[in-house]
């Protein structure tokens, strides 16, 4: 696995952060490779000369990456998009130090959590940009089973599409003392492991850390994870933002999603206040970290939670029928969602 990842923020938007823990020489020297995040539907792709014939995208992006040629005094960081030689196309920019560029409005991408893959079918149907699969019947994280996992994974596989997948492993406190864990299937590009219930424990980074080994040894490759930091963590007895932050940084995490573990005392917005909220995700941007926020939202927390410039939001309820969390995904409420995320400007008050 590469030693760090680095995102841009969304739809018009290029961004290789500030290279802090960037690596992997390609071919020689002179290059060397970053990451970015870009929306697969962005219309400000322009066709260039290609630099390399045979390009896939970088473990830790989801549609490219950047190269920047190191030779020259002012760097010229080239947009690859897509994932085969057929439909690569490649954008560049002019930047000093590798300074992220992004456009006036940015526009996250939009996560929708499934069960199976009907529920993905729906999900991609509506536009969604990424899918993630948990049971929501086992929790905020709840893992769906394996012949689940594998059956999203599949059916997204065999039908060509470049959506990226990610999977909920449920909480640390879930495999504690387990002796084994599950043979992930191949195709995820996020993963993801609770840390409610664990607060108390001197050791919770070391745990944390053993398990996920455990996962990677039993899949046989290293795998992108993200960090999750309960907006109700004092309530569900999570460790405190900062900490979960510290050890995202020290553990190589790919990125952090900011989340609410407990689903019925409201949304994201009504568990933490706007200050707070905002700073915990500069902090992750300043790190150079993907920024993922959720927690039952709702359509109309969107315009503030999009202000904030996630690069996902993700929802489970909100995509949901007659928006029950454990009803089926209803692909005109991921249709809505879309429209509402590609229509609204960022706003700028917090949703009472």
């Amino acid at each position: 696995m590469y030693g760090g990842s680095v995102f841009g923020n969304g739809i018009g938007g290029l961004g290789c952060g500030k290279c802090k823990r960037s690596s992997g020489i390609l071919t020689d020297d002179v290059i060397q490779r970053c990451f970015v995040f870009q929306d697969r539907d962005s219309e400000r792709m322009t066709t260039s000369t290609i630099l390399r014939a045979n390009v896939q995208p970088a473990p830790h992006s989801l549609y490219g990456e950047i190269i920047i040629p190191l030779s020259s005094h002012r760097k010229t960081c080239f947009l690859i998009k897509g994932s085969h030689e057929s439909k690569i196309a490649m954008s560049s920019i002019e930047t000093d130090r590798c300074d992220a560029v992004q456009s006036a409005k940015t526009t996250p991408n939009l996560l929708v959590s499934v069960r199976n893959s009907q529920e993905a079918q729906a999900a991609l149907n509506g536009g969604c940009d990424l899918l993630d699969i948990k049971d929501p019947s086992y929790g905020s994280l709840g893992m769906a089973s394996v012949d689940q996992i594998a059956e999203v994974v599949g059916m997204v596989g065999s039908s060509g599409n470049s959506v990226p997948v990610s999977v909920a492993l449920g909480e640390l406190r879930d495999w504690t003392g387990a002796k084994s864990v599950p043979v992930l299937p191949e195709g995820l590009r996020f993963v993801k492991l609770g840390l409610a219930g664990v607060s108390q424990e001197t050791s919770w980074q070391e745990s944390w850390s053993a398990i996920r080994r455990k996962f990677e040894v039993k899949s046989g490759e290293s795998l992108n994870w993200i960090a999750v930091i309960y907006a109700d963590w004092l309530r569900v007895d999570a460790p405190a933002p900062e900490e979960v932050l510290a050890t995202a940084g020290e553990t190589n995490c790919a990125g952090v999603l900011i989340d609410s573990f407990e689903k019925t005392h409201g949304s994201l917005t009504q568990l933490i206040d706007q200050a707070a909220l905002s700073a915990i995700c500069q902090r992750v941007k300043d790190a150079n970290l993907l920024l993922a926020l959720a927690g039952s939202l709702r359509i109309e927390d969107l315009p503030y939670i999009t202000s904030l410039q996630p690069d996902v939001i993700a929802v489970r309820t909100a995509a949901c029928k007659d928006r029950l969390r454990n009803a089926e995904i209803d692909e005109s409420a991921v249709e809505r969602l879309k429209v509402r995320l590609r229509d609204d400007k960022p706003g700028s008050a917090c949703p009472q």
